[in-house]
């Protein structure tokens, strides 16, 4: 939906507005966890990285 027609249409531009929020959020939360994945990862390469050192 383009910015003029959500203007000309006023029942139009909530719904619109809540679909863009709900949007972002749903990215946030897979963005967030992605990270943590990704965080996840790391932190379990490094603790093996430490064990081997010790042996």
């Amino acid at each position: 939906m383009s910015p003029p027609f959500l203007y000309e249409n006023t029942n139009t531009h909530r719904p619109a507005q809540t679909a863009v929020t709900d949007s972002k959020s749903r990215h946030g939360r897979v963005t967030q966890y992605e990270h943590e994945r990704i965080e996840a990862s790391w932190r379990e390469r490094a603790l093996n990285a430490e064990e081997q050192k010790r042996n």
